[in-house]
């Protein structure tokens, strides 16, 4: 949270929060990447991509394939979009291709046509930030996931990530 806004740690304070993480404070957070519109470029919303292993405090970038996960998206959405209907998208960028994960898990070849877009999630009202679950459970074989996200209006506007999220399940540690 003090990343977010550009807060410091005092060295005890990140001491204490390391030794309960297990880890450093910037191996333990979300992924994250501001989005831009589709039509005016720059914008305020942020999402972030998060995965947990074994019931851990703190989230990690790697787990291996014998890890219990738990991967979750968060969305925020611009302040002036809030409280409007959304759709959420999905993209994986898996072996140089790009595909939709639909709300059933197909995955449907992306042709980069916004129009083709098939929601993950549809008719959500965010009031707030949004956070879902994506997966629960082992990956295997490994795998490195490359997440785009974005999120529709029900006026419209298309807001999302310019590059991908990423996280890696590898086979044994390196």
């Amino acid at each position: 949270m003090k990343n977010k806004y550009g807060l410091t740690y005092d060295e005890a304070e990140q001491t204490a929060i390391e030794s309960i993480l297990g880890k450093t404070i910037t191996e333990s957070s979300k992924s994250e990447v501001m989005g831009i519109r589709s039509v005016s470029g720059d914008s305020s919303a942020r999402f972030a991509l998060s995965m947990t292993k074994n019931g851990e405090c703190g989230y990690s970038a790697e787990a291996l394939t014998t890890d219990s996960l738990k991967i979750s998206v968060l969305i925020t959405p611009e302040e002036a979009q809030l409280d409007k209907t959304f759709d959420i998208f999905l993209v994986l960028s898996l072996n140089s291709q790009l595909l939709i994960l639909s709300s059933t898990g197909e995955l449907i070849p992306f042709t980069g046509n916004i129009a083709d877009l098939v929601p993950f999630i549809d008719d959500v009202k965010l009031s707030q930030s949004f956070e879902f679950t994506l997966f629960e459970g082992q990956l295997s074989p490994a795998i490195d996931i490359n997440l785009f996200v974005g999120y529709m209006t029900s006026d419209g506007e298309f807001v999302f990530t310019p590059a991908p999220l990423e996280l890696k399940v590898k086979t044994e540690k390196v």
